[in-house]
């Protein structure tokens, strides 16, 4: 076991272009994951676990299998359980140019660039915003509660996708990176948008499964979906309308104008009858990197429900995102 953890160490630095402090940081933490998780059965047996947690990792195996019915691929993971000493997994870091959604990115070992980085240190995080911003990018810094190896390893489950109060949470975070597993492109629009829609849609059907059609675990989640659906269009129109602007007015008043457009999208969110999500949007400045981050992992949802609509069967649906994940371009044959 030491040789694998000192084999994945030695690879993410030598393939890495980030400075050895932050890879030696990440890999570290890993290593920490991987080696103290505790097996969920045995985490089950100690008393001093709290009895919520206890309740919904006493239904992961269900989750799973239910997931393994579903055709997402079998796996290890989520097997094992660490209670994190920290409130967010990771702080992640993304920005853009002020006068369009042109992207920074970073180069990851076995993923490629991904215009976004974590860190485990919030204080680090910020310092790299700051940085950023020097240079004259809009950024964000949202917050990460899992990440997916894409089967590398065994990933555990870790406290940081439990809500104590709503297991749907859970649910929805094992379903989206489960999906990742199925299929990882180099369109991470299309990579982001599907797993939330299908983690969503894989949670529906347990929740309705397990608990019954009245269950209000199977209300929260179709609440959920309803809410994820209309944010879904309107980040959906808010970025369509930036990106059309950057592309038709000139340098000089791009920066200026673009605040008329934040205010409208502000306006127009207010308009929408959400339930329960995405409400911190309205309590956020708006910048590029922010809007970005949210179209990003929403903005084609509503788009892609439909092709659900169209096949009437979550696991025919994934599937289907499957097969079109090995086209060129996805959404040329999600979208026909």
């Amino acid at each position: 076991m030491l040789k694998k953890y000192i084999a994945l160490l030695a690879v993410i630095i030598i393939l890495t272009s980030s400075p050895v402090s932050y890879v030696l940081t990440i890999a570290a933490d890993q290593i920490y994951l991987l080696s103290h998780s505790q097996k969920i059965e045995s985490v089950l047996k100690d008393p001093q676990v709290d009895s919520a947690i206890k309740t919904q990792l006493a239904l992961v195996p269900e989750i799973m299998q239910f997931g393994n019915n579903l055709g997402f691929p079998e796996t290890k993971a989520y097997a094992r359980y660490i209670p994190l000493q920290r409130n967010v997994f990771l702080h992640s870091l993304s920005a853009t140019k002020q006068d369009s959604f042109e992207e920074y990115t970073w180069w990851w070992p076995f993923i490629g660039t991904l215009p976004y980085k974590g860190f485990i240190n919030k204080t680090s995080a910020q310092r790299e915003e700051a940085e950023l911003k020097a240079k004259g990018y809009d950024t964000y810094l949202g917050k990460s509660s899992a990440m997916s190896t894409l089967g590398f390893f065994s990933d555990p489950i870790l406290a940081t996708m439990i809500n104590t109060t709503d297991a749907t949470v859970l649910m929805n975070t094992i379903y989206h990176e489960r999906t990742h597993q199925l299929f990882f492109t180099n369109d991470i629009v299309f990579n982001e948008n599907a797993a939330v829609l299908l983690g969503a849609l894989a949670a529906l059907e347990f929740t309705q499964q397990q608990f019954g059609n009245e269950s209000a675990e199977h209300v929260l989640q179709q609440e959920k979906i309803s809410d994820l659906l209309l944010f879904s269009q309107f980040i959906d129109n808010c970025y369509t309308e930036l990106d059309t602007f950057y592309h038709t007015s000139t340098p000089p008043e791009k920066i200026e104008k673009r605040k008329n457009i934040f205010n409208l999208c502000k306006d127009n969110f207010n308009d929408i009858p959400l339930k329960r999500s995405f409400k911190s949007f309205g309590e956020t400045e708006l910048n590029n990197a922010y809007i970005l981050a949210q179209y990003r992992y929403y903005g084609k949802i509503h788009e892609y429900y439909q092709v659900y609509e169209k096949i009437g069967d979550i696991r025919k649906t994934i599937e289907f995102f499957n097969q079109a994940s090995q086209a060129e371009n996805p959404d040329s044959v999600i979208l026909s």
